[in-house]
């Protein structure tokens, strides 16, 4: 519930601060594009390589793999991702400050 209050006053805050700009334009947008791709494209590979893991060992050697920890590794294969993708914009925003200050 917190987190819900909090995310209020938050988006209220900057709705007040920002609320008719425009905050991006359409080089924002393709850069947003960009690293969602990326994103995307690192969390199906990993889950692709998850699952290719788990059919390709014996079921021996996967008792220690329960049900809730094969969820964690799949949230965190998630997570990776979009950490992936927000470091690849944050990068490609460096660059592009770096290009228009030159």
């Amino acid at each position: 519930v917190s987190i819900f209050i909090a995310w209020g006053i938050v988006s209220a805050m900057l709705h007040s601060r920002w609320g008719s700009k425009v905050t991006q334009d359409e080089r924002d947008v393709q850069i947003d594009l960009a690293s969602t791709r990326l994103s995307l494209h690192m969390m199906v590979c990993g889950m692709v390589a998850f699952a290719i893991g788990l059919v390709a060992n014996p079921i021996d050697r996967m008792q220690w793999l329960s049900f809730g920890l094969i969820a964690h590794i799949l949230i965190m294969i998630m997570v990776a991702a979009h950490l992936i993708g927000n470091i690849a914009q944050a990068v490609r925003y460096t660059r592009e400050r770096w290009v228009a200050e030159a």
